[in-house]
C-alpha cells in the first residue's frame, strides 16, 4: 500500500476503507493524548508525530484526532481526553463524548477515562474548579459508568483510593498502639 502502509490503512485512503481495514488488522495499535508540554507548539509536533504518522515502531496508530474513545471486551471502553493547557475538555470534545455515550455505550457499560493531569486532585489542591464540562460529561452523561480515572503529569507516584472514616481512626489507632508497643520494647 502508499506509504509502506498495508492496503487501506494509509493516511490516503477513505475514511470507509480506512475502518474496514483497521477491524481486520491482526497488528497491535497505539492511542496517545497530549500533555501540557504537546501544546507548547500548539500540538504541531503532536499532530506531525502522533495523528499524521501513521505507524511506531510496527504499532498502528489510526488516531486522527487529540483525543478518542476505544470500545473493549466486555462491556468496557476507553476515553482518552484532550484537557489541552486548561484542565478541561472544550466543546467539541464534550459533544464528541456525549455523542459516543448516548449512541454507543450500553447502560450496563463501564468507562475508562485518561487524562494528561489527575483533575480532581489539582482542583482539591487549588480550592478551584476548572474542568466543568468534563465534570458534566462524567455526571451526566455516564451516570457512575466511569469506572476509573488515568492520569500522569505530577510525576511522582502517588495512590488516591477511597477510605470510609471509620477504617481511618482504626488504622490510625493501631499504628500508634503498635508504636507505642515498639517504644516499650526498645526501652524497657
Amino acid at each position: 500500500g502508499a506509504l509502506g502502509c498495508p492496503a487501506g490503512l494509509s493516511p490516503r485512503s477513505s475514511r470507509y476503507a480506512s475502518v474496514a481495514a483497521l477491524r481486520a488488522y491482526p497488528g497491535p495499535n497505539v492511542f496517545a493524548i497530549p500533555g501540557n508540554h504537546d501544546w507548547i507548539d500548539g500540538l504541531e509536533t503532536f499532530i506531525k508525530q502522533i495523528m499524521h504518522k501513521g505507524w511506531l515502531g510496527g504499532w498502528l496508530m489510526p488516531q486522527e484526532k487529540s483525543y478518542f474513545a476505544l470500545r473493549l471486551p466486555a462491556g468496557w471502553w476507553v476515553f482518552g481526553l484532550d484537557l489541552a493547557l486548561v484542565g478541561d475538555i472544550d466543546m467539541c470534545q464534550y459533544r464528541y463524548f456525549a455523542n459516543v455515550v448516548e449512541r454507543r455505550v450500553a447502560p450496563q457499560d463501564n468507562v475508562i477515562i485518561i487524562t494528561h493531569e489527575p483533575t480532581w486532585l489539582l482542583e482539591w489542591f487549588w480550592a478551584s474548579s476548572s474542568s466543568s464540562n468534563l465534570r458534566q460529561l462524567v455526571r451526566g452523561h455516564l451516570r457512575g459508568r466511569a469506572r476509573v480515572h488515568l492520569a500522569g503529569d505530577l510525576h511522582f507516584y502517588m495512590r488516591h483510593s477511597y477510605t470510609h472514616k471509620q477504617q481511618q481512626q482504626q488504622q490510625q489507632g493501631g499504628a500508634a498502639a503498635g508504636s507505642a508497643d515498639e517504644a516499650a520494647k526498645t526501652t524497657g
